[in-house]
């Protein structure tokens, strides 16, 4: 929602960081997960909104009425999709380096929806 601190925070500078991790333990007692750092942008081309509306309401069962308050069916709708374009990625898995993480060489990674 373009009205919440997060956005706001987004469009007065796009630079963020984000840790994306599973919140159940292996057996082990170990977690895994990543940490990246890049830039966040609202998604404004009309193919990239249905991609990331596609993917998004793909995960869950009907949610038309939810998705026609998204930006991939109105500009002035309630939510709005962004994207992150990742500039350094990092892996942790706990079961292979311990408390460390790996960085990722991202070169040539596709990490886009599609």
């Amino acid at each position: 929602m373009m009205h919440t601190k997060h956005v706001k925070n987004i469009i007065k500078e796009s630079k963020v960081s984000v840790a994306i991790f599973s919140t159940e333990r292996y057996a082990s007692g170990d977690v895994s997960g990543l940490q990246l750092s890049g830039l966040a942008t609202e998604i404004l081309d009309s193919k990239e909104l249905q991609s990331a509306a596609e993917n998004y309401f793909s995960r869950s069962a009907n949610n038309d009425e939810f998705m026609n308050q998204t930006s991939a069916k109105d500009v002035e709708a309630l939510w709005h999709f962004f994207k992150i374009v990742p500039k350094e990625l990092w892996c942790f898995d706990s079961r292979i380096f311990g408390e460390l993480r790996e960085r990722v060489n991202i070169d040539g990674l596709n990490l886009s929806i599609v």
